[in-house]
């Protein structure tokens, strides 16, 4: 149960931040590039070391099924060279971001049918969610260098996308959880009766 509260701390605070740096991309289009690359630097540091954290907290049955080592060292790696580097990182930004998305909307989609096999009702609004992250996505990489503020604006987009479909993941985990809490505790008060 402490894992899971862990895991929802972190996936809550990254989401947050995410959705933070998107109203503030989309409300000042206009901030320069290399502010952007040190705030992609850093949101990717948080999201590697958030997947690293998750891959060596699950037991090691599951790791084998899990993106969250790969993806963690990739986000750890591309997160330093941004703050080392904003310069070179400003000129290649767009792909990176779009191949950052493409891989975030894999895990999320993957979460999404997870949630799906777990019985969730709601499990198609993750789905949608991570679609669309995928496609915004794809959009940066087949348009990379279209215009800069159009392209700060897009990241904006996917950054609130990603971070509120965390939080409706992180939502229907909880309230499943609850649930089953609920039933055990009326379980182990009828046996006790």
């Amino acid at each position: 149960m402490e894992i899971l509260n862990d895991f929802k701390k972190h996936f809550v605070l990254v989401s947050i931040l995410y959705i933070v740096l998107g109203i503030v991309l989309i409300i000042w289009p206009s901030l320069s590039l290399k502010l952007v690359c040190y705030f992609f630097g850093i949101m990717t540091v948080l999201y590697g070391v958030v997947q690293l954290f998750r891959y060596f907290s699950i037991n090691k049955e599951f790791r084998t099924f899990q993106l969250d080592l790969f993806v963690g060292i990739v986000c750890l790696v591309f997160g330093i060279f941004a703050l080392a580097k904003p310069a070179i990182v400003a000129s290649i930004l767009p792909v990176i971001v779009g191949i950052f998305f493409l891989m975030e909307a894999v895990i999320k989609i993957q979460n999404a049918l997870g949630l799906k096999k777990g019985g969730y009702d709601q499990w198609w609004t993750a789905l949608v969610v991570s679609v669309l992250v995928a496609v915004l996505g794809i959009l940066l990489l087949i348009n990379p260098f279209g215009a800069m503020k159009t392209f700060v604006i897009v990241i904006g987009i996917c950054l609130i996308a990603d971070g509120a479909a965390s939080f409706w993941s992180v939502y229907c985990v909880s309230k499943r959880v609850k649930e089953y809490k609920k039933m055990e505790d009326v379980m182990n008060d009828m046996l006790n009766q």
